[in-house]
């Protein structure tokens, strides 16, 4: 498949998500001068290097070994853009060059766990990268990449960059590193969301600060806010992913709480119920068949259903 450049809208989602994040600020001279040149900019390069960290965070054992799989996928990802309808064919070197760009970016995730090789934590991973992008045919491109970066001495304000030790393997998501314009962006949307569901409350098996909990960090993951402000169905009374919530809801409905001894769901596990406390007359089929992967009632896919589940969870402290 294609890679699909990012629309403006997702870009300025994104980006202001990922500029509280120190590392990313400091890449950000670096990874412009490449955009120039015809590379990915630089919120698109975080994103896709982000995406191979999540990957990564799901495998519960040899890490290290993924990695070796990672290059020729990537290649073969980038040797196609797409804008909008439009598809550019790309080289094989230029291919080659944007993959070394993330994997580049991801090692520097990934190192700045910790400054004690012997004891770092990610020690096998960062091993096991370098020896990929540190590979001759690649001609030092990533050494060069890693140069640049490091020549970043000083911030805009003149300012000594001292990066903070930072396990972007224990991030379950932004929350912490976005910026106040990403933040109020969350903020709104789980007002939003809250408001809507209001008539959930009387069903939900937790605290309703839980319930608001696991929006904000639904919509705090990546990609979760530009699905929410996407009009599912078409013309609905929210103008926003309604059916996107119903699914959340749905999946709620099936995970387990256990209070006092007994065991209940987190929300009452009713669909007509559900549907009934909802504004706007959702159809309930988006809250029973939400995990109806490639059918119009889910909208989400089985990766992103079960972060989602993750997230929902881990907020509710509700093992799966």
């Amino acid at each position: 498949m294609p890679f699909v450049r990012f629309t403006q809208e997702q870009l300025d989602s994104c980006r202001h998500r990922y500029l509280g994040d120190d590392l990313f600020r400091t890449w950000v001279e670096t990874l412009s001068l490449l955009e120039l040149k015809g590379e990915l900019n630089p919120v698109e390069i975080w994103n896709e290097a982000e995406l191979l960290r999540v990957r990564l965070s799901e495998v519960p054992e040899h890490r290290d070994m993924e990695m070796h799989f990672f290059m020729k996928e990537l290649m073969d990802r980038y040797s196609i853009f797409q804008h909008g309808e439009e598809l550019t064919k790309r080289s094989e070197d230029a291919a080659t060059a944007t993959a070394l760009c993330v994997m580049t970016v991801l090692f520097s995730q990934l190192c700045d766990a910790g400054n004690d090789v012997e004891t770092h934590p990610h020690k096998a991973m960062c091993r096991a990268l370098a020896k990929i992008i540190t590979n001759p045919t690649y001609k030092e491109y990533p050494e060069k990449l890693i140069k640049a970066f490091t020549c970043v001495k000083q911030d805009n304000e003149g300012k000594e960059i001292v990066l903070p030790i930072t396990d972007y393997m224990q991030m379950e998501n932004s929350l912490e590193r976005i910026d106040e314009v990403a933040r109020g962006e969350i903020e709104a949307m789980v007002k939003d969301v809250l408001e809507l569901t209001k008539g959930v409350r009387a069903l939900c098996r937790i605290e309703w600060d839980t319930y608001e909990s696991i929006w904000r960090t639904i919509c705090a993951e990546n990609g979760m806010m530009e699905l929410l402000r996407k009009m599912e169905p078409r013309n609905n009374a929210w103008g926003k992913n309604l059916k996107m919530v119903c699914n959340v809801l749905g999946l709620m409905k099936d995970i387990h709480i256990e209070q006092d001894g007994k065991k209940d769901t987190l929300i009452e596990n009713n669909v007509s119920k559900i549907s009934d406390a909802i504004e706007g007359k959702p159809h309930r089929d988006y809250i029973a068949k939400c995990k109806d992967f490639g059918v119009s009632n889910c909208i989400f896919t089985k990766k992103q259903c079960e972060r989602i589940e993750k997230i929902i969870s881990a907020q509710s402290g509700t093992p799966l």
